[in-house]
């Protein structure tokens, strides 16, 4: 198994089990996806989406999580993930109460 394939059935395995993490664990995640550049944007997208819900309902979310975040999204390139800046502007509250 070469690392792409690994890191592949990794996000498979999270992708299906996204419901059982909490806002932190998705945090560290997404960081995460930002090195490993998953080549299906959908499930990025899926990930994203289901991390930034759970960090919007966790009021105590860490700074450190909304760092991760932020960077996970960034590292994204923009053919990727070309909602990348209205998904930072989106966490600028989160941000402001950490």
């Amino acid at each position: 198994w070469g690392v792409e394939a690994m890191a592949s059935s990794l996000l498979q395995e999270i992708h299906s089990r996204l419901h059982e993490l909490d806002a932190d664990q998705l945090t560290s995640i997404v960081r995460s996806l930002g090195h490993l550049q998953p080549e299906v944007p959908e499930v990025l997208k899926q990930v994203l989406d289901h991390c930034q819900l759970k960090v919007e309902e966790d009021a105590g979310v860490s700074p450190r999580s909304l760092a991760r975040l932020c960077q996970g999204i960034a590292m994204q390139p923009s053919t990727t993930l070309p909602d990348a800046s209205e998904r930072l502007v989106s966490l600028i509250p989160q941000v402001r109460r950490a």
